[in-house]
């Protein structure tokens, strides 16, 4: 009979554990359910339909008046000098203390007598403040340095560098007049040499560019001529009319020309530079070159620049910052110089991130990476987080479409490689690929139902739309799909019921995409193309390996933005095969770039085209465009071009462009409401940017103490040149002052001090615990091959896989062909010693040569160096930077809060067993062992946007993470966000850690020395604390050396939702991208802190557990 109510007491435990389960279960389906009442006051709800419609419409009108077109630059005369009102005269409060120093001169001879004047749409503001961003500074986009810059509508051109231009009637011949007493950012002055400078010595210099200037500058197969006939002209001449060169200047080809400041980069040029400080540059960063040293150079922070705000602080974990410059050229009409902020923060969050941050206020102006899936959740918060959204007109396009690669690179053999390659390049393939897709469906399913069907070409708001010309492979039409799949030959089926050519393999083709499009509709096209026997799949890539296997021509389809869509002119990518962004024929596009249609004798690249073919066809309406010298002819030609591309569709675009949705914080100014946003135009330049301001800018103490050292200092990750070398002089006395250590002091001996001190305190300490241990000697042996063997493991894993990111790049090379990409080529193999025998490889990246070169560049793990990436050939140790602190400082809090909740409530749980906290703690244990981390991250965020109205993503406000200083306000904001992550990861290891400890406790509870030490009258907490509770920690003492390697490595999906600038990430990139000497170093440290940890344990267990001790295991 006792049978019964043992039964019955597991029946009653059942029954509370999943009635406790489905309380849980409802309490947070009443916590998280959207609210779906209906306000039942209809007049109060119709009007506020209204006026939600009524403001819906405002936003979303984005027509052009002819007779009142947006322009933010303003025409002046610059013959009224000193007396004019936009004459130099203020400047930012921040450069006012300078001045009052001397160190910088008066605003008036920073600016020069010819500024560019800029006006807000809202009129004159204030200074002050940071404009807060995601996901850096995307180059011209927010650096407006053209000589010719866009309108917020696009048209038309207005000055920027250059105060005025002109054109010879031929179209042939274009004169620019630069502005009077510009300067770089370190004082010197900008004139036409730099841009001479420039094309002769880095376009047209062998020794920097060994291929010759960038396709961007040449024309009919000829590059163009530059001269400087004095210091404010210079002169672009072509062989041949190129009416558009005027606009395209305008875009991205004008960014260029204007980053060559000659004074600094001549220093380091292969040929004409100081060649003692270019070998010092060379041996202190590794390099291998003349060349790479100069182009490190071009992208450092000490180089100079003409942009609004510049880079004076290399950081290596996010955020970003660059601030004002104090000689930036531009005023507005009140002659106070421009910008209005003070500086720019970018902070990194992952794809999926980026709009949840957005619609939480921490964006002073955010577009780019905002989606019009998320356009409901943008909307929706505006009130709470105080923003408003604005509808710009989409410049681009679409932004996801598919790109059918006609050049598939084809291995020798591969017999699937080879059938794929011909149905890409067969246009009924694709027409039957693109009838096959219900695009309907999808925009109702994505968009809400906004948009409509539409193939690659301009929409209804682009000056080239035409109404007349029928799409006819946009719509929806499967039964036309299986005719035209079984005229092609694909008649036969393999097994799983997918086409296939007769007697051929099975197909399968790959859609590669990144985060910066995400998958889109792809699951539906992949769902469509099943349902008549097309065998497809989507393939997420890391955005860099994304680029390299584009390039290289390796793959079936990629997914990028389906543009020009407004001004197709800019940006014919997806017309004719011009550039590498011509997704659907970079091979075609490279023979085009590199002269092929008209260098017939030359030397040519990439793939030709027969004259007969469509492309070539195309390239050739496109070389008529350029010549063409009305808007009239060019509109018509272009027609001939659209005809062409919707009978090939190249590219599967789904909808027509919806609007760009832009997130502008409530008090910031001068932002249009009406604007066209695009790629072309520059965007966000082209609205002005400069002028952007707050109404009331809020600056703290700490903000103005950052923002003017910054403009005082530059602060590289390593500078530039070791002690005893001087950087490039500073042209006057009132430039601001660098950092750089030009001479060894007492200061500089510190370092060395502290380091050596540290290693030989720990080295004492060995020596100590090997006396009185001695196993820890015989471990420390036994450590020495177990760490080879180990590393004999991990390279051979780092060399098994077929590819990685160094052999894409190297392909990606050949593909491209020419003398710079041999020599790449030679120098990437170099680098990494790719033809060397594995052994000679393996010895390298240990750092077996160094004990017999003691070189910098045979330094491997042995001496701390974790080598390259083999994506942008950075020091891995410089990349890891602060990541590996941040993550060891999370990591070992989790640890501490883990065994501070988990010990005393698996001893409570031990001692007071079946009790009903017992219960409670057992349901809360397998929940939160049950719940995945990453969404446990995700519900508490919600819950804390919800209830408290905060954000607790990252580590800092953006406000704080650039606060070089630490405050109560940056402290308090760091326990704010801290104890997510923590908590978080540390939900699960408590859990289970609970569980652990209690069954060891009441596993101890039942030995016999205690039913005997309680028969004798031992108080039960002293007899707890004496022997049971210290021989239950052994299980958690032996898995110390589990927890070594997860104080840097922890949750990578976890710290990529809560935008965590930890090591994880990193590590999961590196995976991605293949970049597999990176994630192999990382993989080397956690075995090394795992071999560690295990000694730790063993030396811990010998401390805690007597049993150990009087067994003899010390020895």
């Amino acid at each position: 009979m006792s049978m019964f109510p043992a039964i019955g007491g597991i029946v009653l435990r059942l029954f509370l554990g999943v009635t406790s389960l489905l309380l849980l279960f409802f309490f947070c389906s009443v916590l998280f359910s959207p609210s779906l009442t209906t306000n039942t006051a209809s007049s109060s709800f119709s009007s506020d339909q209204k006026a939600r419609e009524a403001e819906l419409a405002v936003l979303e009108d984005q027509s052009v008046d002819p007779d009142h077109i947006m322009r933010v630059q303003v025409s002046v005369d610059y013959s009224e000098g000193k007396n004019a009102a936009w004459y130099p005269k203020e400047e930012s409060p921040i450069l006012t203390s300078f001045v009052e120093k001397g160190e910088l001169p008066p605003v008036a001879k920073r600016v020069g007598e010819e500024p560019l004047v800029l006006q807000g749409l809202h009129g004159v503001s204030n200074y002050g403040g940071t404009m807060y961003r995601l996901n850096g500074f995307p180059g011209p986009r927010v650096t407006p340095i053209h000589l010719v810059r866009f309108s917020p509508q696009g048209f038309p051109l207005v000055p920027n560098v250059a105060k005025s231009w002109s054109i010879s009637k031929d179209g042939r011949r274009f004169t620019f007049t630069l502005r009077k007493g510009m300067k770089w950012s370190d004082g010197h002055p900008f004139t036409s040499a730099d841009i001479l400078y420039w094309w002769e010595h880095e376009q047209c210099d062998k020794s920097v560019s060994p291929d010759g200037p960038m396709s961007k500058y040449l024309h009919r197969g000829k590059p163009m001529t530059v001269e400087a006939p004095d210091p404010q002209t210079v002169v672009f001449a072509f062989a041949d009319p190129y009416f558009t060169f005027l606009a395209t200047l305008a875009s991205s080809a004008g960014y260029y020309m204007t980053q060559s400041p000659r004074h600094f980069l001549l220093l380091y040029h292969p040929e004409l530079g100081d060649q003692q400080r270019i070998q010092d540059v060379m041996q202190r960063h590794n390099l291998i070159s003349k060349r790479a040293v100069y182009m490190m150079v071009r992208n450092r922070v000490e180089r100079p620049s003409i942009a609004p705000w510049i880079r004076r602080t290399e950081q290596i974990t996010p955020p970003d910052t660059m601030v004002r410059n104090p000689y930036y050229w531009g005023v507005d009409t009140e002659g106070r110089q421009l910008p209005y902020m003070d500086r720019m923060v970018a902070t990194e969050k992952s794809k999926d991130m980026v709009v949840i941050s957005a619609a939480q206020g921490e964006v002073t102006v955010q577009a780019r990476y905002l989606r019009n899936e998320d356009y409901t959740l943008l909307m929706r918060q505006r009130q709470t987080y105080g923003y408003q959204l604005h509808h710009w007109t989409n410049g681009g396009g679409s932004t996801w479409a598919m790109a059918f690669n006609l050049n598939r690179r084809v291995p020798e053999g591969d017999r699937e490689a080879t059938d794929k390659a011909k149905l890409l390049a067969d246009k009924r393939f694709r027409q039957a690929l693109s009838l096959a897709v219900d695009r309907q469906t999808i925009i109702q399913a994505l968009f809400g139902g906004k948009g409509s069907p539409h193939a690659v070409g301009p929409a209804s708001t682009s000056p080239f739309h035409f109404s007349t010309l029928q799409q006819n492979y946009s719509r929806f039409d499967s039964a036309k799909v299986e005719e035209m799949l079984d005229t092609i030959g694909l008649t036969e089926r393999d097994p799983d019921g997918f086409r296939r050519f007769p007697g051929g393999p099975s197909l399968l083709f790959d859609i590669n995409y990144c985060a910066f499009t995400g998958e889109g509709a792809g699951q539906f096209i992949v769902e469509d193309w099943r349902q008549i026997g097309i065998h497809a799949r989507m393939r997420a890539q890391d955005r860099s390996l994304f680029y390299v296997e584009k390039v290289a021509g390796i793959h079936d389809i990629s997914v990028w933005g389906g543009y020009g869509a407004y001004f197709p002119l800019l940006d014919l990518r997806y017309y004719c095969p011009l550039n590498s962004e011509s997704n659907f024929a970079i091979r075609n596009a490279t023979w085009y770039a590199s002269g092929g249609m008209f260098n017939k004798g030359g030397t040519v690249r990439g793939t030709p085209l027969a004259k007969e073919h469509p492309l070539y066809q195309a390239l050739l309406l496109n070389e008529q465009i350029k010549q063409a010298p009305t808007f009239a002819e060019r509109r018509t030609l272009f027609g001939e071009l659209l005809k062409l591309t919707d009978e090939n569709v190249y590219v599967l675009n789904i909808t027509t462009p919806l609007p760009t949705l832009a997130v502008v914080k409530n008090g910031v100014k001068n932002v249009p409401l009406k604007g066209v946003y695009s790629w072309p135009f520059q965007s966000p330049a082209n609205l002005g940017l400069e002028t952007w301001c707050y109404a009331e800018p809020k600056m703290s103490a700490a903000e103005i103490r950052d923002i003017t050292h910054e403009l005082s200092h530059i602060t590289p990750v390593r500078p530039l040149h070791g002690i005893g070398v001087q950087q490039p002089e500073q042209p006057t006395p009132s430039a601001p002052a660098v950092t750089t250590p030009l001479s060894r002091s007492a200061a500089s001996l510190i370092g060395p001090l502290i380091r050596y001190g540290i290693w030989l305190a720990l080295l004492l300490l060995l020596i100590i615990l090997i006396f009185r241990f001695p196993f820890v000697g015989h471990r420390l042996l036994i450590m020495i091959p177990t760490l080879i063997l180990i590393s004999i493991i991990t390279f051979v894993v780092i060399e098994l896989p077929p590819g990685d990111a160094i052999s894409s790049k190297i392909m990606q090379m050949q593909e491209a062909g020419g003398d710079v990409n041999q020599k790449e080529i030679d120098e990437m193999k170099t680098l990494f010693r790719i033809d060397e025998s594995a052994w000679d490889r393996y010895a390298w990246w240990i750092g077996l040569d160094w004990f017999a070169t003691h070189e910098g560049k045979d330094e491997g793990l042995l001496q701390g160096n974790m080598g390259r990436s083999m994506m942008d050939l950075k020091p891995v140790n410089d990349k890891v930077g602060d990541r590996l602190l941040f993550t060891f400082l999370i990591s070992l809090s989790t640890i501490l809060f883990t065994w501070a909740v988990a010990l005393p409530i698996g001893i409570y749980s031990a001692v007071r067993q079946y009790s009903f906290f017992d219960y409670l703690f057992t349901v809360g244990g397998f929940i939160g062992m049950c719940i995945p981390g990453f969404l446990l991250a995700l519900l508490l965020m919600f819950a804390a946007e919800s209830w408290f109205g905060i954000s607790v993503s990252g580590l800092f406000s953006p406000e704080y993470a650039t606060q070089s200083e630490w405050s109560q306000g940056k402290v308090m904001d760091l326990l704010r966000h801290i104890w997510l992550p923590i908590f978080v990861q540390g939900v699960a290891g408590t859990a289970g850690m609970i569980r652990v400890m209690r069954a060891n406790l009441l596993d101890e509870l039942q030995k016999p020395y205690v039913v005997t030490a309680r028969a004798k009258g031992l108080r039960p907490m002293k007899l707890l604390f004496k022997y049971p509770i210290r021989l239950a920690f052994n299980p958690f003492i032996s898995g110390i050396g589990n927890i070594f390697p997860e104080l840097i490595s922890g949750g990578a999906i976890i710290a990529i939702v809560l935008s965590l600038p930890t090591i994880e990430p990193m590590q999961l990139n590196a995976v991605m991208q293949q970049d597999m000497y990176l994630a192999g170093s990382i993989l080397m440290l956690l075995s090394l802190l795992s071999v560690l940890g295990t000694l730790f344990s063993d030396i811990m267990l010998i401390i805690f557990d007597p049993r150990i001790r009087t067994a003899g295991g010390w020895k």
